[in-house]
């Protein structure tokens, strides 16, 4: 595990706390401008998607991707997109099934409200 000089922190660590601070700074910009919080999500993972690039063409130009650090930076790096990937394709799946349980509970709440009128 490298330690960079960034307060100590380890690339992982760095790695995984820059993809997440673009992921929420992605959410509060779209949250701002009206969207729901799925489409935020959407976006945020996105742009963290995009940092992979940022940081690969970062690597390159500092003579740092072939490093022991820049072979740990690129693990991460593809380990998050694959998740990334994960993610966008199970979003379909997890909208229906959240669809299905606020129908289940909103026809539980009117059939409570039947029987209390």
């Amino acid at each position: 595990m490298t330690v960079l000089a960034s307060g100590g922190l380890s690339s992982e660590q760095l790695l995984v706390f820059w993809a997440s601070l673009a992921t929420l700074l992605g959410v509060a910009l779209t949250r701002f401008m009206g969207w729901n919080l799925v489409a935020g999500a959407i976006f945020g993972v996105a742009v963290a998607v995009a940092s992979t690039v940022v940081l690969l063409r970062v690597l390159a130009d500092n003579d740092a991707l072939h490093t022991p650090a820049g072979h740990v930076a690129v693990g991460w790096l593809l380990v998050e997109d694959l998740f990334t990937v994960l993610v966008l394709v199970m979003l379909p799946l997890l909208a229906v099934a959240l669809a299905a349980v606020a129908l289940t509970v909103s026809r539980r709440e009117q059939i409570a409200y039947r029987r209390t009128a």
